[in-house]
């Protein structure tokens, strides 16, 4: 066993708040530490100053509904989807980020992407 110390106050690469368009640049599932699954979800954005730039989210399965929806996945059952990490890769979306106080430390602040939608901007899949 090796022994580390892990500043857990920030995760990734923190994306901007406000509303934005993203592109999925990859979604890696993590496990997390009572064997409950979520996702890293690396994103570009373009910046007011033209350049893209790179964050990610965290979300839990039961907070990807509307952003599934939104890329087109395959909702084989209400509220469950069939879907593959690689193929939503170049997608984009619109999202709202915000910063909350978590629910069970006020103390600390969480990044949320909320009110999905579909994006102006172009995939870089071709359809």
């Amino acid at each position: 066993m090796s022994r580390e110390t892990t500043d857990t106050s920030n995760f990734g690469n923190q994306l901007p708040t406000g509303r934005r368009s993203f592109m999925v640049e990859k979604v890696e599932r993590k496990t997390g530490k009572s064997n409950s699954p979520f996702y890293v979800w690396s994103l570009s954005y373009q910046r007011e100053d033209g350049e893209r730039d790179h964050g990610e989210q965290i979300l839990l399965p039961n907070m990807m509904g509307p952003l599934l929806r939104v890329l087109n996945c395959k909702e084989v059952s209400p509220n469950k989807f069939d879907w593959d990490t690689e193929v939503v890769l170049g997608e984009t979306f619109m999202a709202t980020v915000d910063f909350v106080a978590d629910k069970k430390d006020a103390s600390k602040m969480r990044q949320q992407m909320t009110d999905f939608a579909v994006s102006k901007e172009e995939s870089a899949t071709p359809f």
